[in-house]
């Protein structure tokens, strides 16, 4: 099946990667939303619909500047508020929309379908090992890279 093909971890998330993407684009773009505002939304849908532009920027693994001009974007879009906090004001806290929740909850959905083919025919067991194998990979990642 993949004779010719590297199996190098660094090309196989590669490949795995661009097929997201290329799943993910026609649908997230048909809601009018790029890959990272899609993310973005879907974030905060599993935050409970609010929360810190930090914190979503590091869920996301998004630079701050970056999440800031998606999160403006989206607020145009009337997908969500940004609100700062009133006693400090460089907390900014991010807010779905009710029409933001429902668009959100669309690209949630479309994730776990994606996440259901990425499984495939796995148990449980072996998902949730693959799971936490990411997660180390992950973390070993932005350790290794002094990424913070």
């Amino acid at each position: 099946m993949f004779e010719g093909v590297s199996h190098r971890l660094t090309f196989l998330l590669n490949r795995i990667v661009s097929v997201l993407v290329d799943a993910g684009s026609p649908q997230f773009r048909s809601l009018g939303l790029s890959i990272p505002a899609a993310r973005a939304l879907i974030a905060l849908y599993e935050g409970g619909s609010k929360m810190t532009v930090g914190n979503l920027a590091e869920t996301t693994s998004t630079d701050l500047s970056t999440m800031s001009h998606i999160l403006r974007r989206l607020e145009s879009q009337s997908l969500l508020t940004r609100t700062r906090l009133a006693r400090d004001n460089r907390v900014v806290y991010a807010t779905l929309t009710k029409q933001g929740r429902s668009i959100a909850k669309e690209c949630h959905d479309a994730s776990l379908q994606h996440e259901a083919v990425l499984l495939g025919d796995m148990s449980a067991e072996e998902a949730g090992l693959l799971k936490r194998m990411l997660v180390c990979v992950y973390g070993n990642a932005k350790s290794g890279f002094g990424i913070d």
